[in-house]
């Protein structure tokens, strides 16, 4: 009660700031409301409530009612958000720098802990300041106002569009590869206007569903999140299926490199070669952050948040550690460093085993990057 007590005379007396608590624990309750931007601040903060108790426990229903992501609607956030354009266009930057399939594997297996290390400490933010916001509404409790304005300002102007144009084009060429038939070795790539032309679109689609709707995008999003996950099944069970077959006895089959080689053979000995590889890596984990800026929607952050994210990263790892070890029972090491669709040049010696419609091998799968 003197929490409370404090914070309404504080209100009352002006617009003086209440000071700043600098250390908490997980556990513990503390008054962090009145310390965060209203761009970051959940609809249930305090703050934009009546200090008349009967008006409270009615905006407090309303807006509790208004709560609607679960676990499932987290975890498949988290998943779809890191499985998209980095496993598919990532594996040329890692291997070319790694030097070999066994380092690049490594460096796989790195990046994923790391990421799962910042994730474990957002899952630790989230659930003792359980607003939307992420890293901004943090910055703003920790250090104040201007660096959690500086924060937002440059993700909304650079981080985040130069991610999502990044990540569009990419999803722009895979699908220009099934609409002009770019399928096989020597097929000339698809215009680049057109490949623009789509990523556009795209961008479009996604941005205007989300505005329509937050249960719509959900909801797509958990669509978007299945496709991805058989496209990578697909692509591992196929990549055993090869490995076991030998299927290689023809022209442009599968590489047997992986069978006569050792996997360390030409491992860099560049450290900033490595760092590379690794920063490669973690662009593929991109995305373990994006649970926290909707905490405030999620109906019990405190129990689902640390379960989406230890659930989400070890998925995410394996899928990512499967999908690059069927790339090298189908590919040459030499294919995918110097390949940015990878997985285009994966489905063509495929093709024999994995014939879908018209010739539309794993990049239609792929295409579901535009969620990101």
């Amino acid at each position: 009660m003197w929490l409370s007590r404090v914070y309404i005379d504080d209100h009352a007396s002006g617009p003086s700031r209440p000071p700043r608590q600098r250390s908490y624990s997980v556990g513990s309750t503390f008054d962090f409301n009145a310390h965060l931007f209203p761009l970051s601040a959940s609809a249930s903060d305090p703050l934009y409530l009546s200090l008349d108790p009967t008006t409270n426990r009615g905006s407090s229903q309303n807006l509790e009612k208004q709560k609607s992501i679960t676990y499932l609607n987290g975890l498949s956030l988290v998943v779809g958000l890191q499985i998209g354009s980095g496993i598919f266009s990532s594996p040329a930057q890692v291997n070319s720098n790694a030097g070999s399939p066994g380092a690049a594997l490594l460096i796989w297996l790195l990046s994923g802990i790391l990421a799962w290390t910042g994730a474990s400490s957002y899952a630790e933010l989230g659930g003792a300041i359980p607003l939307s916001g992420g890293a901004q509404a943090y910055l703003q409790h920790i250090f104040g106002d201007l660096p959690a304005f500086l924060f937002a300002w440059v993700a909304v102007v650079v981080m985040r569009p130069g991610s999502a144009a990044i990540i569009s084009i990419i999803a722009g060429e895979y699908l220009g590869s099934v609409f002009w038939g770019s399928l096989t070795e020597d097929a000339e790539p698809p215009p680049q206007l057109a490949v623009k032309a789509l990523a556009l679109a795209g961008m479009w689609m996604i941005t205007i569903l989300n505005c329509l709707s937050t249960k719509a995008g959900t909801r797509m999003g958990d669509v978007f999140l299945l496709i991805k996950l058989i496209s990578l099944m697909a692509i591992t069970i196929i990549g055993i299926v090869v490995a076991i077959t030998g299927f290689s006895v023809k022209p442009g089959g599968p590489s047997m490199e992986w069978k006569m080689g050792n996997w360390f053979e030409g491992s860099s000995r560049d450290p900033g070669a490595y760092a590379v590889a690794l920063y490669a890596g973690l662009w593929a984990f991109d995305g373990w952050d994006n649970v926290n800026y909707i905490t405030g929607e999620m109906k019990n952050p405190a129990r689902d948040l640390p379960r989406v994210i230890h659930s989400a990263m070890p998925l995410v790892i394996s899928c990512y550690l499967l999908a690059n070890i069927s790339y090298f029972f189908v590919l040459p090491s030499s294919v995918i460093a110097s390949s940015t669709t990878v997985a285009v040049r994966f489905g063509i010696p495929a093709q024999d085993i994995w014939k879908i419609g018209d010739k539309i091998d794993v990049e239609f799968g792929i295409s579901v990057d535009y969620y990101d």
